[in-house]
């Protein structure tokens, strides 16, 4: 290649046109290829700078996040302090219950010792029962015999006196027995007195109504008003004017009901 500035002349005069288009075309790929350079170059930093922008976006949310955890972290932070505020005062109140534990430790020590103090006591009385306890069966053994008599007697009582009931219950049911019998012939003659009593009550009752209705026909007949008309009473035969099943009763005839 020709170099820059130096071109072949011609026997005529001017430069070579080879040499001049070898040149142009040598310009021609140094500019493609320097282009091409710094397109890529341009390229590069195109993507480094969304690169960089895009790790500016990613910082930015981090820092947002951070920003929120930090938020968070406070509030939690707060809670805690809360918490270990609500806790020291569990402290203080375990403490209080703690020394008032300890009394009551301290009294139910000293409360042991008074209950050991009544444990020997009644070990000691225990002991002396243990010891009347074998002179009773001593003396239990003695009084055996006249037990074992006396309950032997006992049930010959017993069986005299269950022979006794038996017979006593035997008299009574008997006596129910007769009672029952006396009772149910009671009961029948109670029913037959109440049909007698009511059939009599029937014949009184008819009679008195026909003596009711000779009375109505008496005072209908013989009022001071009529008398005054009529001027004289009414005739005995004429104060019974009812047919002689009713009046006829009335005079003392028989009348079957």
């Amino acid at each position: 290649m020709a170099d820059a500035g130096f071109f072949k002349t011609t026997t005529f005069g001017g430069f070579d046109k080879k040499s001049v288009l070898t040149y142009i075309d040598t310009l021609s790929q140094q500019f493609r290829a320097t282009e091409e350079e710094y397109t890529e170059k341009l390229n590069s930093y195109a993507q480094a700078q969304d690169s960089q922008v895009a790790h500016i976006k990613k910082l930015e949310e981090n820092l947002a996040l951070a920003n929120e955890q930090v938020s968070q972290l406070q509030k939690q932070l707060d809670e805690q302090r809360e918490l270990a505020s609500q806790a020291q005062e569990m402290i203080s109140g375990l403490d209080a219950q703690n020394k008032e534990l300890h009394k009551k430790l301290s009294d139910n020590d000293r409360e042991m010792q008074i209950q050991l103090e009544r444990c020997r006591q009644l070990q000691f009385k225990a002991e002396s029962l243990d010891y009347k306890s074998k002179k009773y069966d001593e003396i239990s053994n003695q009084i055996g015999d006249a037990i074992i008599e006396a309950r032997q007697s006992a049930d010959k009582i017993i069986e005299t006196a269950n022979e006794q009931a038996d017979e006593i219950t035997q008299k009574a049911k008997d006596y129910m027995k007769n009672f029952y019998s006396e009772l149910s012939s009671f009961n029948s003659d109670a029913t037959r007195l109440r049909k007698s009593i009511e059939e009599i009550l029937f014949v009184l009752n008819d009679r008195i109504d026909v003596m009711q209705e000779v009375v109505k026909q008496v005072e209908k007949r013989y009022t001071p008003e009529s008398a005054a008309q009529q001027g004289s009473l009414p005739e005995q035969d004429q104060l019974f004017s009812q047919p002689e099943d009713k009046a006829g009763f009335f005079a003392g005839s028989s009348h079957e009901v």
